[in-house]
C-alpha cells in the first residue's frame, strides 16, 4: 500500500486508510464556497512593536489573513495586528534550542490561522495543522495561501488536515457561535447554549502545550440555531480521526498545541 510522505519527509507518512486529504498553500483554498455565504474581511499579522526587527532590513514583517467579518478574534487581530496567546508559542518553541531548525510543531484546533501564521512568520518550524471546522477552514486555507504568496517558502512548511481529533474515528457535528470563531463545539454533550449560560464561553483561549479535531468541509450540513442572542451554526459530517491512525508511524514532534473543545 503507498503512503503519502508530508514534506517529502519520509518519516511523516499520512495513512492511505486514514482517508484524509492533506492541503497545502498549493492548492486551491477549501472549502470552495463560504459555509455561511461569507466572505474575507482583510487583516495583517504584523510583528509586535515590542519584538526587534531584522538588523538588516530595520522592518517589521507582515503577512495578510482572511479574517471574519463582526467576529471577536478577527477583530482582536484587526486591531493588535497579532492574536494575543500566539506569541506565548513561538516563545516556547524557542526556548527548545534541542530542537533542530526545521522540526515539526502541531497545531489541533488552527482556527483561523492566527498562530500558524505567527509561528510561520518567526520560526523555520515546518507545521500540521488541523481544523474540522469547514468555516474556519475556508479563512485558513486563503490566509495561508495569500501568505505564501508574500513568502513562498510558507508553502513548503505547512500542511492542513481538515480532521478534527478524538479518541474514536467517527464523522460528527460541529458548533459555531457567530461572532466568536474560537467558540467551536464539537459533538458534545453540552450544548453552545449551556456553555454561554454556565460562564464557560467568555471570548477566550485555552491553550495547552507540550512537546514529545477526510475532505469533509465537502460535505459538511449546516443548521443554526439561537444562543443567548447569538446565531449557532451546526455543521454535521465533520471527520474525527485518531491522531495515531492518521500516520504510518510516530514521527519527532518538537511542541504540540491543543485548543480545542
Amino acid at each position: 500500500m503507498l503512503h503519502h510522505h508530508l514534506f517529502g519527509d519520509p518519516r511523516i507518512q499520512l495513512a492511505h486508510a486514514a482517508s484524509i486529504t492533506e492541503w497545502t498553500p498549493s492548492d486551491e483554498p477549501i472549502p470552495a464556497a463560504h459555509p455561511l455565504n461569507g466572505s474575507c474581511s482583510n487583516g495583517t499579522l504584523r510583528w509586535k512593536t515590542s519584538q526587534r526587527v531584522s538588523p538588516t532590513t530595520h522592518k517589521r514583517p507582515e503577512l495578510p489573513m482572511c479574517l471574519v467579518h463582526n467576529d471577536w478574534v478577527s477583530n482582536w487581530i484587526k486591531s493588535n495586528g497579532w492574536w494575543r496567546d500566539c506569541n506565548l508559542i513561538v516563545v516556547e518553541w524557542m526556548r527548545r534550542k534541542r530542537a533542530p531548525p526545521h522540526d515539526v510543531y502541531v497545531d489541533v484546533g488552527a482556527n483561523i490561522g492566527a498562530c500558524v501564521l505567527e509561528m510561520l512568520l518567526k520560526t523555520t518550524a515546518r507545521i500540521v495543522a488541523f481544523e474540522p471546522n469547514p468555516n474556519n477552514l475556508w479563512h485558513l486555507t486563503r490566509t495561508l495561501r495569500m501568505a505564501a504568496a508574500v513568502k513562498p517558502d510558507i508553502a513548503m512548511r505547512v500542511v492542513v488536515l481538515p480532521t478534527g481529533l478524538g479518541s474514536r474515528s467517527s464523522r460528527k457535528a460541529i458548533r459555531l457561535i457567530e461572532g466568536n470563531v474560537g467558540n467551536s463545539v464539537m459533538d458534545a454533550e453540552e450544548q453552545p447554549q449551556q456553555r454561554r449560560q454556565q460562564g464557560r464561553s467568555s471570548p477566550s483561549t485555552q491553550l495547552h502545550l507540550s512537546s514529545s479535531s477526510s475532505s469533509s468541509w465537502g460535505s459538511s450540513r449546516r443548521s443554526s440555531s439561537q444562543a443567548a442572542g447569538n446565531k449557532v451554526h451546526t455543521f454535521g459530517d465533520v471527520a474525527v480521526r485518531r491522531l495515531d491512525q492518521l500516520f504510518v508511524a510516530p514521527f519527532p514532534i518538537a511542541l504540540l498545541k491543543m485548543d480545542v473543545q
